[in-house]
């Protein structure tokens, strides 16, 4: 997905994800991913949604990093 969205997003546009926060049985989960994209520091990545009851889910905004000299 992180590439992907890098070579696919133009530098204002952005990404909403919509996803469950724990995926049971596939080793991964919402966090995990946010944490790749920190890491990589090329794309940003911030809670924009959060939901309050039942299975729990997030719609995150993933945008470019723009780089200035």
């Amino acid at each position: 997905l992180h590439d992907f969205f890098l070579s696919r997003l133009k530098d204002d546009g952005v990404v909403y994800l919509a996803a469950k926060c724990h995926y049971f049985g596939v080793g991964g989960n919402v966090h995990d991913f946010m944490k790749f994209l920190d890491k990589n520091e090329k794309l940003s990545c911030e809670v924009v949604w959060k939901s309050t009851e039942g299975l729990q889910r997030e719609i995150l905004l993933i945008k470019k990093k723009i780089f200035t000299d």
